[in-house]
């Protein structure tokens, strides 16, 4: 007897008839709550409340992923700024004591290795001067 019961309760749950006291006290019971109009109402404010929740939940995960991807970018970007600068530097301090070296009598060639530049370039600053 319980396995006809329990055939008819899952045929039920599938979308089928109501075929046994069980299933049709079940029957009965979600018609009169869809009659309820209190518990309707409260179905409806929960099932607003649950997708207002869900929203929120999801715009929060947005704004943390935002938020941290604008960190990454930002942390990047100093890190890529930093190297440049010192690479600026570099290259000006270079400049510098080439330009130093030179006016002192330094070989263009001795300048252009001791200072890593090009030697077509201190030839260039050699001249200028």
């Amino acid at each position: 007897m319980q396995d006809e019961e329990e055939k008819s309760f899952f045929k039920f749950l599938g979308g089928g008839e109501a075929s046994s006291d069980f299933t049709r006290r079940i029957e009965n019971m979600v018609n009169r709550a869809k009659e309820n109009e209190i518990w309707r109402h409260q179905f409806m404010t929960w099932q607003q409340t649950l997708d207002m929740e869900r929203r929120l939940v999801r715009d929060e995960t947005r704004a943390e992923a935002l938020a941290e991807g604008r960190e990454a970018g930002l942390d990047e970007g100093r890190k890529m700024g930093l190297a440049e600068g010192r690479s600026e530097g570099a290259r000006t301090a270079a400049l510098e004591n080439a330009a130093k070296l030179l006016s002192l009598g330094v070989a263009a060639e001795t300048v252009a290795e001791g200072c890593s530049l090009p030697l077509e370039q201190v030839l260039q600053m050699q001249k200028g001067q």
